[in-house]
């Protein structure tokens, strides 16, 4: 009798230590959260393909707006009532010898324990410009996000786009392949530790994966050839996506 109370009661602690490694698990960082962090950290130049030439250049600031979908995600980036986290950015880049541009952005990434910063760099040669005829470009992009806790990420791409100009308006579009290289590591403590058969206390979670995205954008003259304002979607992958907007100045 007493045999069979204990195994029943050694079953009962097995099973809710099952249940909870499970909750715990799913509080943890998945491929959702990952991805939420490629949204947030993009490194788009918001630019079209033509090349801005050797005497060229192009300095704004701008914003990116994106949809977060993990429950740690919303948590760590998303104000209560919102589902989107919106971030600031500084955009520069320079025309190097035709038709070869570089580009570097920053964006402070607004969360709810500290604010991260987001660093991305680009390298775009115009395959193909003629006046009156498309343009087309290859870009290909670096990412690192930096200060947010316990967490490393990295991003490298790769992305072709044809645009098209009028008289005062570009519109543009394109599609890329970006390989993500995230880490996160487990500090929780009590839980951690105890529920060493999931995860335990210093352990790191790591996560390398191919993400597709499209994009489309359009670029306005306010006061041509100087002064431009410029938009653009993102749907990256299969969840979420990102509306950018900047102001800039160039040539």
């Amino acid at each position: 009798m007493y045999t069979n109370f204990f195994s029943v009661l050694l079953s009962l602690n097995i099973l809710a230590l099952a249940t909870a490694a499970t909750l715990y698990a799913e509080s943890l960082p998945s491929r959702d959260f990952f991805q939420d962090l490629a949204h947030i950290s993009q490194g788009s130049p918001i630019e079209t393909s033509r090349a801005h030439g050797l005497e060229g250049y192009n300095v704004g600031l701008g914003i990116n707006s994106s949809v977060i979908e993990s429950d740690i995600g919303k948590d760590k980036f998303v104000r209560r009532g919102a589902n989107s986290n919106v971030s600031p950015r500084v955009f520069i880049t320079k025309g190097l010898f035709y038709p070869i541009d570089l580009g570097i952005n920053f964006s402070t990434v607004m969360n709810n324990s500290n604010q991260g910063t987001s660093v991305s760099g680009y390298l775009q040669w115009t395959v193909f410009e003629r006046f009156t005829w498309p343009a087309l470009a290859v870009r290909t992009l670096y990412t690192q996000l930096h200060g947010v806790d316990n967490v490393s990420f990295e991003t490298m791409g790769v992305e072709g786009l044809l645009s098209y100009g009028f008289s005062i308006a570009s519109i543009y579009g394109g599609y890329g392949e970006n390989v993500h290289d995230a880490s996160y590591k487990v500090e929780d403590g009590g839980d951690a530790s105890l529920l060493s058969l999931i995860y335990v206390e210093g352990q790191t979670i790591r996560d390398k994966f191919r993400e597709r995205n499209m994009f489309f954008g359009a670029q306005f003259m306010i006061y041509p050839p100087f002064t431009s304002f410029s938009a653009e979607w993102r749907k990256p992958g299969t969840q979420g996506q990102s509306i950018l907007a900047k102001l800039s100045h160039g040539i």
